[in-house]
């Protein structure tokens, strides 16, 4: 159906992972004016850029990766600095669940813990 660009797929969509996606700009910023155009820019860039029509793995995941990386790059922009973006341990274990990361060693780095606990 997002191949087709249905719009009862994009609504879908919508209803499931409005608030997961919300809640995780909310993480990142205490401003509800900021988070609300982050929310419906990610939304617009999400759609416009056919990501969704190609997809291969989790889904979550994808809109997770798309969410965190649009609203850092838009609180960059705007001369913000995304709140949770801090040295705790539960800062570095979101940052790697919101980004790719593709080797055991990056993952321990981030997460300041041994490769046998990774």
């Amino acid at each position: 159906m997002l191949q087709e660009n249905n719009p009862l797929a994009w609504a879908s969509i919508y209803d499931k992972y409005a608030p997961a996606i919300y809640g995780l700009i909310c993480k990142l910023t205490d401003d509800q004016l900021v988070a609300e155009k982050i929310f419906i820019t990610a939304f617009v860039q999400l759609r416009a850029s056919g990501t969704l029509t190609k997809i291969t793995y989790a889904l979550y995941g994808i809109l997770l990766r798309h969410t965190y990386s649009c609203a850092t790059e838009y609180l960059k922009q705007a001369g913000i600095i995304p709140k949770i973006l801090d040295s705790s341990k539960e800062s570095r274990l979101f940052h790697l669940l919101a980004t790719k990361c593709n080797f055991l060693k990056e993952a321990e780095s981030i997460l300041a813990i041994s490769v046998k606990e990774t």
